[in-house]
């Protein structure tokens, strides 16, 4: 008797710790004004009176669950270890502590970086080291102007908070990258840009672009894995496969 009783208290605890994360989650997507449903407001709330009126439903471990999974696909990256993370003020490392200032000095550094690059192409001894850097320090621009963007609510696709510092410092790490590749792809050339040609002007753009955008980045990987694909003739057989076991079914 006394163990049935301390499995439902712990059972209760569980349950009404999720609830409180839950509740956190929705409070951080309601303060960043991310679009929350009004029906997943009203169904928080019930499942909120319920636990204080010691009345629980049978299905609130599914109800909540639910709820934790629509709020993350609105707040994500942002999720309730992110949030769980943030509150534990004792640990913050040195990089979170300073991520406004981190985001200040590179934002600056990349500019400069630019800058630099680009005269370093149009001249003749560090032409070719130009010709790579200035795609990496224009990646690394838009991927540093999206975050600020991000942080000042002018791009709210998805939620980026300064304690999500490993997405933050990822998407650092890959806005140059991606840069560099999409100008390679592209042939995206300093030298061949100066002429007045609008259109090798606007290629300019492009690592940029790719560091800024990662919708951008994503449908085209996409895109060209998918024409990948059907020139090997792979698509069809996996079409083919999913076929078969459909009919067997």
């Amino acid at each position: 008797m006394a163990d049935t009783a301390e499995t439902s208290l712990s059972e209760a605890t569980d349950v009404a710790s999720v609830l409180q994360s839950a509740i956190e989650l929705k409070n951080f997507a309601v303060r960043r004004g991310l679009p929350v449903p009004d029906a997943l407001l009203k169904d928080l709330s019930e499942i909120s009176a319920s636990f204080r009126d010691q009345e629980h439903a049978p299905d609130v471990d599914c109800r909540l669950d639910a709820l934790i999974r629509d709020l993350t696909n609105i707040t994500w990256p942002t999720t309730t270890r992110t949030l769980e993370f943030a509150a534990q003020k004792g640990k913050v490392h040195f990089f979170q502590r300073h991520f406004r200032g981190f985001l200040f000095a590179l934002l600056l550094f990349a500019l400069f970086l630019s800058i630099g690059s680009l005269i370093a192409a149009s001249g003749e001894k560090h032409s070719d080291l130009g010709e790579h850097l200035f795609p990496l320090a224009l990646g690394l621009l838009g991927s540093t102007t999206y975050i600020f963007f991000s942080l000042m609510n002018v791009v709210s696709e998805r939620a980026v908070d300064e304690s999500d510092v490993f997405s933050s410092y990822a998407r650092l790490m890959l806005g140059p990258a991606f840069g560099w590749l999409f100008a390679q792809v592209f042939n995206v050339s300093i030298t061949a840009s100066t002429a007045t040609n609008a259109k090798s002007q606007l290629l300019l753009l492009i690592p940029f672009v790719a560091g800024f955008s990662t919708r951008l980045v994503l449908g085209i990987i996409n895109q060209s894995i998918q024409a990948i694909e059907i020139t090997l003739g792979l698509n069809d057989k996996r079409t083919e496969l999913k076929n078969r076991s459909t009919t067997r079914r």
